[in-house]
Protein backbone atom coordinates (compact mmCIF):
# COMPACT_ATOMS: atom_id res chain seq x y z
CA UNK A 1 0.00 0.00 0.00
CA UNK A 2 2.84 2.34 0.82
CA UNK A 3 4.46 1.75 -2.56
CA UNK A 4 1.23 2.57 -4.36
CA UNK A 5 0.96 5.91 -2.56
CA UNK A 6 4.56 6.72 -3.43
CA UNK A 7 4.04 5.82 -7.10
CA UNK A 8 0.86 7.93 -7.28
CA UNK A 9 2.63 10.86 -5.61
CA UNK A 10 5.58 10.64 -7.99
CA UNK A 11 3.31 10.40 -11.04
CA UNK A 12 1.32 13.43 -9.87
CA UNK A 13 4.56 15.40 -9.33
CA UNK A 14 5.76 14.63 -12.86
CA UNK A 15 2.45 15.77 -14.35
CA UNK A 16 2.42 18.92 -12.23
CA UNK A 17 5.98 19.90 -13.18
CA UNK A 18 5.12 19.43 -16.87
CA UNK A 19 2.23 21.87 -16.54
CA UNK A 20 4.12 24.72 -14.87
CA UNK A 21 3.79 27.93 -16.86
CA UNK A 22 5.42 31.31 -16.49
CA UNK A 23 4.01 34.59 -17.75
CA UNK A 24 6.13 37.43 -19.08
CA UNK A 25 4.64 40.82 -20.02
CA UNK A 26 6.36 43.32 -22.29
CA UNK A 27 5.43 46.88 -23.23
CA UNK A 28 6.50 49.57 -25.63
CA UNK A 29 5.34 53.10 -26.37
CA UNK A 30 5.46 55.19 -29.49
CA UNK A 31 4.05 58.55 -30.49
CA UNK A 32 0.86 57.03 -31.94
CA UNK A 33 0.70 53.50 -30.48
CA UNK A 34 1.21 51.62 -27.22
CA UNK A 35 2.01 47.90 -27.40
CA UNK A 36 1.52 45.24 -24.75
CA UNK A 37 2.61 41.64 -25.30
CA UNK A 38 2.05 38.64 -23.04
CA UNK A 39 4.04 35.43 -23.30
CA UNK A 40 2.96 32.19 -21.63
CA UNK A 41 6.02 29.96 -21.30
CA UNK A 42 6.17 26.27 -20.52
CA UNK A 43 8.81 23.60 -20.92
CA UNK A 44 7.65 22.60 -24.40
CA UNK A 45 5.17 25.32 -25.36
CA UNK A 46 5.01 29.10 -25.90
CA UNK A 47 2.02 31.32 -26.51
CA UNK A 48 2.02 35.00 -27.45
CA UNK A 49 -0.88 37.42 -27.31
CA UNK A 50 -1.08 41.17 -27.13
CA UNK A 51 -2.85 44.43 -27.73
CA UNK A 52 -2.35 47.76 -29.45
CA UNK A 53 -3.70 51.10 -28.26
CA UNK A 54 -3.96 53.87 -30.85
CA UNK A 55 -3.28 57.34 -29.41
CA UNK A 56 -3.81 59.42 -32.57
CA UNK A 57 -6.69 61.81 -33.22
CA UNK A 58 -7.77 60.61 -36.68
CA UNK A 59 -9.72 57.34 -36.92
CA UNK A 60 -7.82 54.35 -38.30
CA UNK A 61 -9.34 52.64 -41.35
CA UNK A 62 -6.86 49.71 -41.44
CA UNK A 63 -3.49 48.65 -40.07
CA UNK A 64 -0.91 45.91 -40.18
CA UNK A 65 1.73 44.99 -37.65
CA UNK A 66 4.85 42.87 -37.54
CA UNK A 67 6.58 41.76 -34.35
CA UNK A 68 10.27 41.11 -34.98
CA UNK A 69 12.05 38.73 -32.63
CA UNK A 70 15.81 38.48 -32.17
CA UNK A 71 17.58 35.82 -34.28
CA UNK A 72 18.06 33.46 -31.34
CA UNK A 73 14.29 32.98 -31.13
CA UNK A 74 14.04 32.62 -34.89
CA UNK A 75 10.46 33.72 -35.36
CA UNK A 76 8.07 36.63 -35.34
CA UNK A 77 4.42 37.30 -35.90
CA UNK A 78 2.27 39.62 -37.94
CA UNK A 79 -1.31 40.50 -38.69
CA UNK A 80 -3.67 42.85 -40.50
CA UNK A 81 -6.91 44.49 -39.49
CA UNK A 82 -9.31 45.95 -42.06
CA UNK A 83 -12.79 47.46 -41.80
CA UNK A 84 -12.33 49.09 -38.41
CA UNK A 85 -15.31 50.72 -36.73
CA UNK A 86 -14.97 54.51 -36.37
CA UNK A 87 -13.63 55.56 -32.98
CA UNK A 88 -11.98 52.21 -32.21
CA UNK A 89 -8.69 52.75 -30.37
CA UNK A 90 -7.98 49.39 -28.69
CA UNK A 91 -7.12 46.27 -30.69
CA UNK A 92 -6.43 42.72 -29.55
CA UNK A 93 -3.76 40.91 -31.52
CA UNK A 94 -4.21 37.32 -32.56
CA UNK A 95 -2.63 34.58 -30.49
CA UNK A 96 0.29 32.64 -31.82
CA UNK A 97 1.88 29.58 -30.34
CA UNK A 98 4.74 27.21 -30.94
CA UNK A 99 5.85 23.90 -29.56
CA UNK A 100 9.26 25.39 -28.84
CA UNK A 101 9.54 25.91 -25.11
CA UNK A 102 11.39 28.74 -23.43
CA UNK A 103 11.98 30.07 -19.97
CA UNK A 104 11.47 33.42 -18.31
CA UNK A 105 15.13 34.45 -18.34
CA UNK A 106 15.59 33.69 -22.05
CA UNK A 107 12.40 35.58 -22.94
CA UNK A 108 13.25 38.60 -20.76
CA UNK A 109 16.60 38.92 -22.54
CA UNK A 110 14.97 38.49 -25.96
CA UNK A 111 12.31 41.13 -25.24
CA UNK A 112 15.02 43.80 -25.10
CA UNK A 113 15.70 43.10 -28.79
CA UNK A 114 12.08 43.01 -30.03
CA UNK A 115 10.48 45.61 -32.25
CA UNK A 116 6.91 46.12 -33.41
CA UNK A 117 6.34 47.81 -36.75
CA UNK A 118 2.86 49.23 -37.34
CA UNK A 119 1.59 50.59 -40.66
CA UNK A 120 -1.81 52.22 -40.79
CA UNK A 121 -4.09 54.34 -42.86
CA UNK A 122 -6.53 56.89 -41.49
CA UNK A 123 -10.07 57.39 -42.73
CA UNK A 124 -8.77 60.57 -44.37
CA UNK A 125 -6.45 58.46 -46.54
CA UNK A 126 -3.12 59.36 -44.90
CA UNK A 127 -0.60 56.53 -44.43
CA UNK A 128 1.78 56.24 -41.49
CA UNK A 129 4.38 53.90 -40.07
CA UNK A 130 5.79 53.62 -36.56
CA UNK A 131 8.44 51.28 -35.16
CA UNK A 132 8.23 50.65 -31.43
CA UNK A 133 11.03 49.14 -29.38
CA UNK A 134 9.81 46.91 -26.58
CA UNK A 135 11.26 48.26 -23.35
CA UNK A 136 9.44 46.09 -20.79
Amino acid sequence: MRHIRLIVLLAFSVVLVGCIQEEVKARGQGKFWDVELTFILAKDYEEESGSLLYKGNEDVSNFSYEITYPPELGRGSSGTRNEIDPGTKYFLLGKSSSNRGSNKEVMQNAIKKMKVEIRWETVGGDSYEEIITIDR
